[in-house]
């Protein structure tokens, strides 16, 4: 669990089918590099690529969140210099509350921050859940393409 020290603690509830969605990602990566760099790979070195590039997700999804993943159903992103410790759990079963419909979320190198301006690095926190949850795909088929891209047996 994330220590809670003036920091908003977002606690997304993952969709029960994430890791069947994680899986067809890379099973759809690893077709899609193994054409773009024409290799064809056993299903050991599949196996393989598909371990790296898990760990790879679980170490950038901690890099990012500032929390641990295990592929577990819940992940926890911690939010910078919020007025006041909360949590807020994601995704909203009962619609988007109105008092947190302005909140923006900023991006850092290191760091997701509360700000008041939108620019090309933040996100509102209604968009959010779908945010991480893209970014979650994006990160594990990156990891395959390049997985198949440089792998030597």
């Amino acid at each position: 669990m994330v220590k809670q020290d003036s920091s908003l603690i977002l606690k997304i509830l993952l969709p029960d089918d994430f890791e069947d969605v994680i899986t067809t990602a890379m099973e759809e990566e690893f077709s899609i590099a193994s054409h773009k760099w024409n290799v064809f790979l056993s299903n050991e070195a599949k196996e393989e690529i598909f371990r790296h590039a898990k760990k790879q997700l679980s170490t950038k999804v901690a890099s990012v969140t500032k929390s641990n993943w295990d592929f577990g159903s819940v992940l926890f992103v911690k939010i910078s210099d919020a007025k006041a410790s909360q949590t807020i759990h994601l995704p909203f079963t009962n619609g988007f509350p109105e008092q947190l419909d302005n909140h923006i979320i900023l991006r850092g190198s290191n760091e997701w921050k509360l700000t008041d301006e939108q620019n090309d690095k933040t996100v509102l926190l209604s968009n959010f859940y779908e945010y991480i949850l893209n970014n979650l795909e994006n990160w594990v088929r990156t990891a395959v393409f390049y997985g198949v891209g440089s792998y030597t047996a």
